[in-house]
């Protein structure tokens, strides 16, 4: 019986998370790019 109380705060809670990211973080999508780097999909060099 609490699971959908449980699973409704969760959301909430994601919600909630991810409106303080954008609110703090506005660039973070433009700078995505100069952030991760990319890994070359040839062999492994371990």
């Amino acid at each position: 019986a609490s699971v959908p109380g449980f699973v409704l705060a969760q959301l909430i809670g994601a919600a909630a998370g991810l409106g303080l990211l954008v609110i703090l973080f506005p660039s973070a999508a433009r700078n995505a790019d100069d952030i991760v780097v990319p890994h070359s999909l040839g062999k492994s060099s371990s």
